[in-house]
């Protein structure tokens, strides 16, 4: 036993070379032989069309290290290739596409040669090309393609035994397509590590058979440690020669009798082995497929594979076994001994090989074969694979359709999972028709598999890959024309009220102020303002109704209009000192507004106002916003002292200031974009500034996660928690029904955890809720991003994807925490921010499904609707008529809650009047006027605190009352509005919301989303024949320009506006 375990000098070690390190994670994966055929590889791509699959699985090649590759493209880069394909910029715009793909694929890889062609002007001849090239290790096209190219391509590939690679992709769905040139084998298969072992236990050779005996001899008489530590192939040897002694010299064949030899000891390893390891060497069936492969001719015969493969034969006929492959699997064992064994494998593998070596070159052909490719072929030869390809193509794809087909009724209970070949079907119609028809792909796919001309699931994947290729179904159209588009000398000055008559609830993403024909900027098809134009797409005669210019008591009524003035001069900072007006907004904004974004510290900040002592820039902006917003959610919408303090934190905020992040900057942006913009209807300047303070907060790296480690670090982790998170909130609340996408407000790169309970939970003593609602709409915004991205990018979601995002929604509102969802009496914050979440919630539900109503109603009438479309018009409706109840029975007498209550019906108040005037006939029109008329009251009962309540009450009841076609209404209505102006305008005092003890109303809104202020496309309703007057004590500092808000009446008495300045 010494003798056989004596110390050996353990292999030297090397540190990993810098190509180690780079290529570290591959090389585990298929080891130093496969990543030098990578880096051997010389790879082509033939590109089409303006998809980026072709550039972007030449990507995942170059990253690894392939060895070289060409692109073939003769198209120049296109508007069309920007929007799709990351490896192309503005700057190639009119230049070679596979030039331009080629040099920014090389700068992954400095290591990777690449080319592209044709060059210049010269002309793509593709058969010169490859003539004139070196063979190519594999060749990959994209779909669709020349049928001309294609035949060159299988020509090429015939001749030099390349593989073919197809790649298809259309939207969201892709799939490749290997065609192989004849019989393809593949040696290092690289089997599964639990892959049985060939040991050759059953018939050990001499030196295997010695070291076994010579380490048993005296195995009863062995100590504990020596005993546990004999490797088990030795102890298997050991007791297979005592089985075969009482068994007239045969090893255990059967299970009952392998069995039995595992009982006879109770070594674990040894145990656990016998069924794998027991067993007398048999052909693998893909070894003996290779053995008996009928070769196409005399080159393939002289190939190295198939020398070597013969060469294995002869040996296995005269050993009756495959060469030993040498590997030895990890076992219990003294190292000694370990290494002893191994090398009792590697030497009787090695001989194998040299005596397959001598048959090799015993062979014609064999004097060119390397001996490394023997070396290989003899170590893998059990479980080598030979890949034939399938003769009768259509014959095998209806054997698989049919198979698949007849596992419909397993998917359908959930055993398995659906299956994918109507999906590959569709896409196979579409590979040379990119632009086909449902009808067209279901067509081609009834001929190449007759047996599906019923199913349901091959019809949906033919409108699926159909609508998601471009050739878009007449819903798809439909909506696609509600998107706007601005054009090259479109206007969406949000600062035209200075020159224009136009009513201050105009702007140019929500639509109140009816210019049907006025260009503004982006909005897409999934805005509020898609729901307008579907309206007068479905009844034209309603943009007669709607450009009817208003009554000049009406626009009188309006906001002050805005003014430019030009430049003003910079203000030199000065101390602001406490005052009980200046205490009574700051409690007005942290008891109606922090609740949503809890990003101040409150009681520092009120520390810092009440000494009075600081005075530099970003404290004063930030103090002056807080005064802004807490006399927007303390006074109602007809008082305009807030925009006092707008103008003095203008002061402090220059174009410079962008330049110069500081947190309360950015804080104070944060409220300018988020909120107070939105209030003053400037929802593109709203969100330009909400987008740079965004920036401004990744530049103070608020989206990464600090490592605090005092309490004051901490504290100031959370308020960066805090901000971050509040930014991210208020940009999803106000961008979410633009149609924009959310330019990748939340990734990966994003780490920064949210806020945490129990941190300045004392620091928050006015918010009964505390961090809560922020945690909750956390969760919530990050389902809203995805909804605005995918809706961005198609507002006609597929059925399950939509489904998909719904059940998140629906997911995230039963798990709210009881305290956010129980209807109990509860103290103000709280109640604000269960009211604005649900409706929010609901809202972002109906936005969701609304795109399949808005494209059905706009396509015209349809012969049959699909039955996921009709379920996402019911769910639709009902979220409508559900948002009506609860809004009704809860909002309450709150500006804030006003305003998001106005928004919110406002969006509501479109479904039913797109099912109006769509389905006159319908039974349910009753109860569709019905809401209409809810709607119609509740924003009555709220002009007192909402800007936009009139107006938007004025929008919706002449869409109401063009779809009854009775003017004596009509007439009567606008009598009556013109009436209640009237009175309105005869208050001149100012309108205190309660924020004491017992407020008059439980309710309270962060002005949260949705630009508050309206137009419905900047539907202009005409000139007022007032002249506006110009009251400058109201000019607005909007940066480095001064804006006038001129009241439009001379009838309103101007307001004090030192009555609140602190």
């Amino acid at each position: 036993m010494a003798d056989i375990t004596a110390t050996q000098a353990p292999p030297s070690l090397s540190a990993p070379s810098e190509k180690e390190k780079k290529y570290d994670r591959q090389l585990r994966l298929w080891a130093a032989r496969g990543q030098a055929a990578v880096e051997s590889a010389n790879v082509l791509l033939l590109n089409n069309g303006s998809g980026t699959v072709g550039a972007e699985t030449l990507k995942n090649l170059v990253l690894p290290g392939i060895g070289r590759f060409t692109i073939v493209d003769a198209a120049v880069v296109s508007e069309a290739d920007l929007g799709v394909n990351f490896f192309l910029d503005e700057a190639a715009l009119g230049k070679s596409r596979a030039q331009s793909c080629t040099e920014l694929l090389l700068e992954l890889n400095p290591e990777v040669q690449g080319e592209w062609y044709p060059h210049n002007s010269e002309k793509l001849d593709l058969t010169h090309f490859l003539e004139t090239r070196d063979p190519f290790t594999i060749v990959l096209y994209t779909l669709p393609l020349q049928s001309d190219h294609l035949s060159v391509l299988e020509s090429y590939s015939q001749k030099h035994k390349t593989p073919l690679i197809a790649i298809h992709s259309v939207g969201f769905y892709s799939y490749f397509k290997t065609r192989l040139p004849g019989v393809y084998p593949i040696v290092d298969t690289h089997p599964d590590p639990t892959a049985i072992t060939d040991l050759r236990l059953v018939q050990p050779w001499e030196e295997l058979a010695a070291f076994a005996a010579e380490m048993t001899c005296d195995i009863d008489n062995l100590d504990g440690h020596e005993h546990g530590h004999i490797p088990f192939v030795v102890i298997l040897l050991h007791y297979l020669e005592v089985w075969k002694a009482t068994h007239s010299g045969t090893p255990p064949i059967t299970y009952s009798e392998k069995v039995a030899f595992r009982g006879e000891e109770n070594f674990e390893e040894a145990a656990a082995a016998v069924l794998k390891t027991i067993s007398p060497p048999a052909l693998p069936a893909a070894v003996k497929q290779i053995f008996e492969c009928k070769h196409a001719g005399e080159n393939e015969l002289y190939s190295s594979f198939w020398v070597i493969a013969a060469a294995v034969r002869e040996f296995y006929e005269k050993h009756q076994s495959l060469p030993v492959p040498g590997g030895l699997p990890d076992m219990k064992a003294q190292s000694s001994a370990y290494v002893k064994l191994q090398n009792i494998y590697k030497a009787k593998s090695r001989r194998d090989a040299a005596e397959v070596l001598d048959l090799v070159r015993q062979k014609p052909g064999g004097e060119k074969v390397d001996p490394s490719d023997v070396d290989l072929f003899c170590k893998n030869a059990a479980f080598i694979k030979l890949i034939v390809p399938a003769e009768g193509d259509l014959d095998q794809l209806q054997v698989v359709a049919e198979r698949e087909l007849a596992n419909d009724d397993l998917a359908r209970e959930g055993i398995m999972p659906p299956s994918l070949l109507p999906v590959y079907l569709a896409l196979y119609a579409t590979s040379h028709n990119p632009m086909a028809s449902p009808e067209e792909i279901l067509s081609s796919i009834q001929r190449l598999v007759p047996s599906i001309t019923k199913s349901e699931r091959f019809s949906q994947a033919a409108a699926e890959v159909s609508r998601a290729g471009a050739a878009c179904s007449k819903s798809e159209q439909g909506l696609s024309g509600l998107e706007l588009m601005p054009g090259r000398d479109t206007e969406w000055d949000e600062e035209r009220r200075g020159r224009d008559p136009i009513p201050i609830e105009a702007d140019d993403v929500n639509a109140l102020s009816l210019s049907v024909d006025r260009q503004s900027s982006y909005l897409g098809a999934s805005s509020i303002k898609a729901a307008l134009m579907c309206l007068l797409k479905v009844c034209p005669g309603l943009r007669h109704s709607l450009i009817t210019p208003l009554q000049s008591v009406e626009v009188t009524q309006s906001f002050p209009t805005v003014r430019f003035r030009g430049t003003a001069p910079p203000k030199d900072t000065q101390r602001i000192p406490w005052s009980w007006k200046g205490q009574t907004l700051i409690d007005a904004y942290f008891k109606r507004i922090h609740v949503f974004v809890p990003m101040l510290d409150e009681a520092a900040f009120r520390a810092d106002y009440l000494e009075g002592q600081r005075f530099d820039a970003p404290w004063l902006a930030l103090l002056n916003m807080v005064f802004a917003m807490g006399s927007i959610v303390a006074m109602k919408s007809d008082d305009y002292n807030h925009i006092n303090y707008y103008n003095r934190a203008m002061e402090h905020l220059p174009i410079d200031a962008f330049g110069n992040s500081h947190i309360e900057t950015v804080q104070a942006l944060a409220m300018i974009g988020g909120y107070y913009l939105h209030y003053i209807n400037r929802p593109n300047m709203a969100n330009a500034v909400l987008g740079a303070a965004i920036r401004m907060a990744s530049a103070l790296g608020l989206h990464r996660e600090s490592l605090a480690k005092g309490v004051s670090d901490m504290a100031v982790a959370e308020t960066r928690r805090r901000t971050w998170w509040s930014l991210f909130c208020l940009d999803t609340w106000a961008t979410t029904t633009m149609g924009r996408p959310s330019f990748g407000r939340w990734g990966p790169a994003i780490n920064i955890k949210p806020p945490e309970f129990g941190v300045n939970q004392g620091r928050d003593s006015a918010q009964h809720a505390g961090i809560l609602p922020l945690i909750e709409n956390i969760k919530f915004c990050k389902i809203a991003t995805q909804i605005q991205d995918l809706l961005a990018i198609s507002p006609l979601l597929r059925a399950e994807d939509r489904c998909n995002l719904d059940g998140q929604l629906l997911t995230w509102y039963g798990n709210l925490p009881w305290l956010l969802r129980t209807t109990d009496p509860c103290a103000e914050p709280l109640y604000i921010a269960r009211c604005i979440m649900k409706w929010r919630y609901q809202n972002l539900r109906m936005l969701l499904h609304r795109p399949v109503l808005l494209s059905l109603a706009s396509s015209g009438p349809l012969p049959q609707v699909a039955e996921p479309d009709v379920a996402a018009i019911e769910t639709c409706r009902d979220l409508a008529r559900q948002t009506v109840a609860d809004i009704s029975r809860e909002w309450t007498r709150n500006q804030m809650s006003g305003w998001n209550a106005v928004w919110f019906l406002y969006q509501a108040a479109m479904i039913p009047l797109v099912g109006i005037f769509w389905q006159w006939n319908s039974p349910r029109v009753p109860e569709w006027r019905q809401q209409i008329e809810t709607i119609l009251d509740l924003l009555e009962a709220m002009e007192e605190w909402s800007l936009a309540a009139r107006r938007s009450r004025e929008v919706v009841w002449r869409m109401y009352e063009a779809s009854r076609q009775r003017s004596m209404r009509t007439k009567s209505h606008l009598a009556g509005v013109a009436g209640d102006q009237a009175l309105l305008l005869a208050e001149t005092g100012l309108h205190m919301s309660p924020i004491g003890l017992e407020p008059e109303g439980m309710g309270m809104m962060g002005i949260l989303d949705q630009q508050g202020l309206w137009d419905l496309d900047g539907m202009y309703w005409g000139p007022s024949p007032d002249p506006a007057v110009d009251f400058s004590s109201y000019g607005v500092n909007d940066s480095m320009m001064n804006l006038d808000y001129g009241i439009m009446s001379s009838q309103v008495a101007a307001m004090d506006g030192s009555f609140y300045a602190p």
